[in-house]
């Protein structure tokens, strides 16, 4: 089924029930229909066609679920991207989807204005909250100014509802492609295995471009509601506030935040009494950690494990599986078990085998939730995408005899997860590189106690360092930019393929760093 019908379902049967809410505005369902249906007119209206590709970039604002719910209607598809995502990144992603339409509200304005104007065709930018400029336009002016548009959507589940860029090489993104079949099939899946209710109110902190916008069609289907915190603010005293003002049920944490509310002072005043659910995941979190979240919110903690590549969620450890007494059990330092309706998720060795529990592997899922493959790279897609259907996650890890997964610091691609953002290190390196004064670069992770892990570098060259994270800052979203960079004069130690040896550069690093 199309994502697109099941929300709409959710939208005329619960009508009058609170859909979105921001600092400025309150929608029902109904009206966030009819928005999303004038919306859907105005981009027909504008050339946008079915198939055609519209960025998205803009915060946690009631309207972002109207854009995309309107993009969808209109029968395209959306790209989700950071209002931290430079200019030059946003330009790259709009030339390789050939994108009819651009979405921009708060600190996404100026980087997408910026990206606009870097592209050879014209094209529309579409302001949410802001004041135009000449040739923009204005969400609320354009959705006034359209009829709804009710005639039958001409989409069906196998039709591509989003692609999300997570990475890939400076001349070509890398952007999964999800279908309506497994956004709806995720949305689905989360009712199922955690019981949302009617009466929820999810609070989105972190972006909804990633893991807090994949839940929101869950609890859509429950005909919940979406609690937007704009600001991007991840202080605990503004985190309590938003708990208390919206009488907030449920949300997702990445664990650097948990940690910052766990020694927060003011934390004993929270009240635990409403909270079912708070969603962690994206990040490594410790023992020590997990057990003193418990402690703090009570059997209310679930662990998420997936990715972009496979629609946000594989595994789950469940509330009650935080529960014990006496010691921790093994399970807390798993991701959980496989979720219920989703994907048959497997350990596969490097012949192509499946191992059996306590054998480490690379893990693999295969089911309606997976991506159709990665946009405009067939080479990459049918790396990653197998042809009997399994999907390559990329990560390593082992099952136990009980199902429960655990995953082992081996990556492909030498990934790097920093406070639930991933990095891939060629791509850093490449914009290192760019920088006159610089022969060469790698970048690796160091283990991190409030990001999980930290982007690092070592480079070789007569770099003036303050010179060279201006450069980087100037092209990179901020996340990727290392934290720390270490000069050398000798070349990189290399492996026999070439590849700069990462993890000997990273214990050196530590070493460095005393």
């Amino acid at each position: 089924m199309s994502l697109v019908v099941s929300v709409e379902a959710a939208c005329r049967r619960y009508e009058d029930r609170p859909a979105l809410i921001d600092a400025r505005v309150e929608y029902s369902y109904g009206e966030m229909l009819d928005r999303a249906r004038r919306l859907a007119s105005a981009l027909v209206d504008l050339g946008v066609g079915k198939d055609d590709c519209v960025l998205i970039c803009l915060g946690n604002i009631a309207d972002y679920f109207v854009i995309e719910l309107g993009v969808a209607l209109a029968g395209a598809v959306r790209l989700p991207t950071l209002t931290k995502n430079s200019p030059e990144e946003l330009r790259k992603f709009i030339d390789v989807t050939d994108a009819k339409a651009v979405f921009a509200g708060g600190a996404g304005v100026e980087p997408a204005r910026a990206a606009a104007a870097l592209v050879e065709w014209p094209i529309p930018v579409i302001l949410a909250g802001e004041t135009p400029r000449a040739a923009e336009l204005e969400l609320d002016a354009l959705i006034a100014a359209s009829r709804p548009r009710t005639e039958a959507l001409d989409a069906v589940a196998d039709d591509l509802n989003a692609i999300r860029f997570t990475g890939g090489s400076v001349e070509m993104p890398k952007g999964v492609m999800l279908s309506h079949r497994s956004m709806e099939r995720m949305a689905d899946m989360m009712v199922v295995n955690w019981g949302f209710e009617r009466d929820d109110r999810f609070l989105h902190i972190h972006p909804v471009t990633h893991a807090s916008g994949f839940l929101a069609y869950g609890y859509m289907l429950r005909g919940a509601c979406n609690v937007m915190q704009e600001d991007f603010s991840v202080t605990p005293e503004r985190v309590l506030e938003s708990f208390a003002r919206y009488g907030i049920t449920s949300t997702f944490l990445v664990p650097t935040l948990i940690g910052g509310l766990l020694d927060y002072d003011g934390l004993g005043d929270l009240d635990t009494s409403r909270l079912r659910h708070i969603f962690y995941g994206g990040a490594p979190i410790t023992p020590a950690r997990l057990r003193a979240a418990i402690d703090a919110f009570g059997s209310v903690l679930v662990q998420i494990y997936g990715s972009s590549e496979t629609s946000f969620t594989l595994t789950t450890l469940l509330p009650s599986e935080h529960e014990f007494e006496g010691e921790p059990p093994n399970r807390l330092a798993s991701v959980g078990r496989t979720v219920i309706g989703a994907a048959d998720v497997r350990i596969r060795a490097e012949d192509g085998s499946f191992l059996p529990p306590g054998e480490v592997g690379e893990i693999v899922a295969r089911g309606d939730v997976t991506m159709d493959g990665y946009w405009r790279n067939p080479a990459l897609s049918a790396e990653r995408k197998l042809a009997d259907g399994w999907v390559l996650t990329g990560d390593y890890g082992s099952f136990d005899a009980d199902g429960y997964l655990y995953l082992t610091p081996k990556r492909k691609e030498d990934l790097i997860i920093t406070g639930g953002f991933n990095v891939w290190p060629a791509e850093v390196e490449a914009v290192i590189e760019e920088h006159p004064a610089v022969v060469e670069a790698a970048v690796y992770a160091v283990a991190d106690d409030r990001w999980g892990e930290k982007v690092c570098a070592t480079v070789v060259g007569p770099a003036d360092l303050a010179d060279l994270q201006d450069h980087l800052r100037e092209r990179l979203v901020k996340y990727k930019v290392p934290k720390e960079i270490l000069l050398r004069g000798d070349p990189l130690p290399r492996g026999e393929d070439g590849a700069p040896l990462r993890s000997d550069l990273a214990s050196d690093h530590v070493a460095a760093s005393g």
